[in-house]
């Protein structure tokens, strides 16, 4: 197969880079989540989510971990 029909992964920033962080976006996201919790409670089905803050923390760990071993190699080198 030639090289030139293979393709190519596209390479993404993996840094975190809060100055270029759509805020708008960010904002749409959170406000989407809390009507989204406030109808799961209304209509009284059980949030996709963690209920308690621990649960939360637990997940902003996993991705937390996930950045920083994304970054690692980039750190290291």
């Amino acid at each position: 197969m030639p090289r030139s029909s293979v393709p190519r992964r596209k390479r993404y920033n993996t840094a975190i880079d809060l100055t270029n962080m759509d805020l708008e976006l960010v904002a749409v996201a959170l406000i989407t989540g809390i009507v989204t919790g406030a109808v799961f409670k209304t209509v009284g089905v059980p949030i996709p989510a963690p209920p308690d803050f621990a649960g939360v923390m637990g997940i902003l760990g996993v991705f937390l971990g996930y950045k920083l071993a994304e970054m690692a190699p980039s750190i290291l080198l």
